[in-house]
């Protein structure tokens, strides 16, 4: 993502600031969900953006929880994670911060305070910094940031200081200074609809290192911009807030103590009866991400030993005892079995299926691995039931390679290619992983799901106006009517919110305040009577 390393002079910051209003009410609007009233009862739900500096979604109060690790004071995006900092992450020395970049609709009045005495100064930023007061007493500085409407990104150097400043707050416009609220309105009535939040982004599952309980991000962190995710104790209280059900991916990496502790936190803080869906990292069979690599290399180590139940023929066709990547295929389903168990522990066994409920995903087009991780199971553990409650493919009905790299494409011809891709879905795709689970009595979940316009430059404007446009509402809403109807029962789509560009147009909005045409397909499926799988 491209970054601007512009700094503006402090003089023509103030100039620029002079030129516009104080304060920056929110606009009047009924968010992205008019007509939406509650969460519907069909089994639909959403992944969460992950917590990034260029969230679309403003979902802390604070924005400092999403800015990124501290750099250097004239230019913040330089050895961020490299400041010499406390063991919460506050900086030690003078530093800079990259709160907010592309964001959208982010002007306003922002409440600052943090311990310690600095000088506060917008960096590269349509900023002015107003109202600085030192408390002496109390050793605290606090002041009024006030960015302009046209802003789209936000970063503030912190200097003159005596070893630092902690305890940062940036509070968004149209909440008071000393505001206790966690989550703010605009991302609450962006999640209204959905029964189910899944965190693998919040977690940033992908490729987390974390191994033990202690090194997890807590909510006393700086930042929750790591690569550890955010704390687990901010998802249960958004949980307890909205009453919304929750899918959480444990790290690959995580060891079974970790595990346990989890489990515990969420059985002592999450309110009775809320249901937890489980997942063992997040697609550990693509290559492209860490945890691939690792389960592979976990496995062979494990399939060294000749007794290993690795080695055991699962009787599931073309299954090979000696093959190393089926040894991987089958840790997936191991790993996810402990997880059950260790959770089962904590819970009691009587929760399973009830408000824990362990998901198996797996690579959705090619259905083999699935069988083989669950006959796995079924031959080496037990009934599949007895520790799994779904498994879960990501349907998503993309570009064909010929599309994603062709320059010369029309909006018409991206949403044709997208249509055919729907009725592949529909037809071929999803059938087949609908009756592995049948097969076994377990449910057919879609971990994730939506368009897939591929990521890349090539008729980049055609591909987001395909996202953009009326036919896109027909096309999800086939989509959706299709899944439902063979079968498939929980749908999470991916995801909430992000930018639009050569990385993909996943969100079902750029903008949390405005429809989109994406809202208005959930909107339309959440009104249909459909008999969904249960």
């Amino acid at each position: 993502m491209n970054r601007i390393t512009l700094r503006l002079s402090f003089f023509a910051a103030v100039a620029l600031a002079m030129s516009f209003a104080r304060v920056y009410p929110q606009t009047a609007s009924s968010g992205p969900w008019p007509g939406v009233s509650a969460s519907s009862t069909l089994p639909l739900g959403v992944n969460l953006e992950g917590i990034a500096d260029w969230m679309h979604s403003p979902m802390f109060v604070d924005a400092i929880k999403t800015s990124r690790p501290f750099g250097q004071p004239d230019q913040p995006w330089v050895d961020s994670g490299k400041m010499h900092v406390d063991a919460n992450g506050w900086p030690l020395e003078d530093a800079g911060s990259v709160i907010m970049s592309q964001v959208p609709n982010m002007g306003g009045d922002y409440h600052l305070s943090c311990i310690g005495k600095a000088e506060v100064v917008p960096v590269a930023s349509k900023a002015q910094v107003t109202n600085v007061h030192y408390d002496s007493q109390l050793n605290k500085t606090t002041a009024d940031i006030i960015v302009a409407p046209s802003s789209t990104q936000l970063m503030l150097s912190f200097t003159k200081t005596s070893g630092g400043v902690k305890d940062i707050r940036l509070i968004r416009p149209g909440y008071p200074a000393d505001s206790k609220q966690l989550f703010t309105n605009e991302f609450i009535a962006a999640i209204k609809p959905f029964t189910v939040l899944r965190y693998m982004d919040y977690a940033d599952t992908n490729g987390n290192p974390t191994v033990n309980w202690a090194d997890r991000c807590e909510p006393t962190d700086a930042q929750y911009t790591l690569g550890k995710g955010g704390p687990w104790e901010d998802a249960i209280a958004l949980a307890n807030q909205t009453g919304k059900e929750m899918w959480v991916n444990i790290p690959e990496e995580a060891s079974d103590d970790y595990i346990r502790q989890m489990a515990a936190l969420f059985k002592k803080e999450l309110l009775p009866g809320r249901i937890v869906y489980i997942e063992n990292s997040n697609e550990v069979w693509n290559w492209s991400f860490q945890q691939a690599t690792r389960n592979q290399q976990e496995a062979e180590k494990e399939a060294a030993d000749p007794k290993s139940t690795l080695r055991v023929d699962t009787g599931v066709q073309w299954d090979d005892p000696n093959n190393k990547w089926y040894w991987g295929t089958k840790r997936v389903a191991e790993r996810l079995v402990k997880i059950s168990e260790i959770w089962q522990t904590v819970y009691g066994k009587a929760a399973l299926n009830k408000t824990i409920r362990p998901v198996l995903a797996s690579q959705i087009v090619n259905p083999f691995l699935l069988k083989l991780q669950v006959g796995y199971i079924a031959k080496v553990v037990g009934p599949p039931r007895d520790y799994v409650y779904a498994v879960a493919g990501a349907p998503y009905f993309g570009l064909d390679d010929a599309m994603v790299k062709n320059t010369n494409a029309s909006v018409d011809d991206v949403l044709d290619n997208l249509s055919g891709a729907v009725d592949t879905n529909v037809n071929k795709v999803i059938p087949p992983v609908v009756a592995i689970a049948k097969q076994y009595g377990l449910n057919c979940f879609a971990y994730e799901g939506g368009p897939d316009v591929g990521q890349s430059t090539a008729s980049l404007d055609a591909k987001i106006a395909a996202n953009r446009s009326p036919k896109m509402t027909d096309l999800l809403v086939t989509y959706l009517k299709g899944w439902y109807a063979d079968g498939g029962s929980l749908f999470m789509y991916f995801d909430l919110s992000s930018a639009y560009g050569q990385w993909g147009c996943w969100g079902l909005m750029d903008d949390v305040s405005k429809p989109s045409v994406k809202t208005e397909a959930i909107t339309k499926i959440l009104k249909l009577n459909l008999n969904a799988g249960q």
